[in-house]
């Protein structure tokens, strides 16, 4: 406490009673966000479980229906297979990521600034003696916002391309439906002769794994 109180009264060349004020607004002030930091790394930014029934992040997939959607995956091309296990795990985490994002943008926000206003409410006593005081503790609840709405910005899904966006040719289509193919049944080894007037023809994702599943019946 001595320390510290030296420290103000360095800054701001108040006296005694004066600097006890500040002391005790900025110890009141500095417990609240200690508390909430804590929080928010111990409880509320972990995966969601008995452990940490307040965990903002958990998975929200129907486990019982990837079983059939993988298995016709997994035989059309292992990149494509990996591509969708990725886009599997994202789109599982949509939704804990949206109330992650809400939670730091509203309610964490909203605490850090109601704890701002108790601040400036205690120091009020002290205004008119230490204005450039008052001035810096508004610029860093003003400050503080902001941060709020990069750390929200932390909890969304990455930009990455769509599946209906990668492009296949046609021959490739057809030389992935017979690697597939060949994958499943070892013995069998087709030789698929193509004569086609439009080679460059663009194929998604989609359009991939419906030439796939045609060839592989």
């Amino acid at each position: 406490k001595e320390e510290s109180l030296e420290r103000i009264a360095q800054a701001y060349g108040a006296n005694a009673s004066t600097i006890e004020i500040v002391y005790q607004a900025l110890s009141n002030f500095t417990r609240k966000h200690a508390a909430l930091s804590d929080d928010l790394v111990k409880e509320r930014v972990q995966i969601y479980g008995p452990t940490k029934p307040n965990g903002l992040l958990y998975c929200s997939l129907a486990y019982q229906q990837l079983a059939p959607a993988f298995s016709n995956v997994a035989r059309i091309h292992l990149l494509y297979f990996l591509y969708v296990c990725y886009r599997f795990f994202w789109l599982g985490l949509r939704r804990s990521l949206e109330e992650a994002r809400l939670y730091f943008k509203e309610t964490v926000q909203t605490q850090i600034q109601e704890m701002f206003s108790e601040l400036l409410e205690e120091l009020q006593p002290v205004a008119a003696e230490l204005p450039a005081l008052l001035t810096a503790v508004q610029t860093s609840a003003t400050l503080s916002a902001a941060q709020c709405d990069v750390v929200a910005g932390w909890f969304q899904l990455p930009n990455h391309q769509d599946a209906s966006q990668q492009v296949f040719k046609i021959d490739q289509a057809i030389e992935i439906a017979r690697q597939a193919t060949t994958n499943v049944y070892p013995g069998f080894n087709p030789e698929i002769k193509m004569e086609l007037d439009c080679e460059d023809l663009p194929l998604s994702g989609v359009g991939l794994s419906a030439v796939a599943d045609c060839l592989f019946v």
